[in-house]
């Protein structure tokens, strides 16, 4: 099996956008692959996995990066499937192959409460830190105990019923509807619309990354680093 950027398509329909390629070009392309005994796997996703980012008029899309296999790997990976993956910081879509269905790891129903570094920034946390402070004050428990135990409570409350998903699972959504719109007819409102999403996934990765460098330093106090 090889997968990865061929830099060259098949037909004029894998491009769309700009002059069209010399049929001398896709004729040796193809002729190429049907030396190699190799086989199309196919795809889910959007029909292209590369774009110039240049705007309208001058919008490219193509089909560079494909999966191909040999019947003898078609035989024992019947079921793969190869995604195509809309990557933000890239030009090109990744290319996923998937040989079987990942497997869910159970997660544990119980876990410690951990301020997150991206809450600092939104002022509907500062006031469940003041109201959970102060709602500390009259608990039996000793007083500074208290108050944090209660600005815990609130706090995980608050992180649910605000109706925000973890950064992973909203990057994720964006991605899908990143992938849904990469199937749509291009249009210059769905070129607008795949910028905000790419916007988007660029503000939560951001987010991302504050969070697990502070994960990363929990990790090096834990150690005595």
């Amino acid at each position: 099996m090889v997968a990865g950027d061929f830099n060259e398509i098949l037909c004029d329909s894998e491009k769309k956008g700009g002059r069209p390629r010399a049929p001398w070009q896709t004729r040796n392309f193809r002729k190429a692959l049907e030396s190699t005994n190799l086989y199309d796997l196919g795809y889910e996703g959007g029909p292209f996995t590369w774009c110039n980012r240049h705007p309208d008029p001058d919008t490219i899309y193509e089909r560079l990066d494909r999966a191909y296999a040999d019947p003898a790997w078609r035989n024992r990976f019947s079921d793969s499937i190869v995604h195509h993956i809309p990557v933000t910081s890239s030009d090109h879509s990744a290319i996923l192959i998937d040989t079987e269905n990942a497997r869910q790891q159970p997660r544990p129903k119980h876990r410690p409460f951990r301020f997150e570094a991206e809450w600092a920034s939104s002022e509907d946390c500062e006031q469940e830190v003041k109201e959970g402070w102060n709602e500390g004050t009259n608990n039996f428990l000793p007083s500074l105990f208290a108050k944090l135990s209660s600005c815990a409570a609130r706090l995980k409350v608050w992180n649910i019923e605000k109706g925000s998903l973890s950064l992973k699972r909203q990057i994720k959504q964006c991605e899908k509807k990143l992938t849904w719109l990469r199937k749509q007819p291009i249009t210059t409102t769905s070129k607008l619309e795949e910028s905000k999403i790419r916007a988007d996934i660029e503000r939560l990765l951001a987010k991302d990354e504050v969070y697990w460098k502070q994960r990363g330093r929990s990790i090096g106090f834990g150690k005595g680093t």
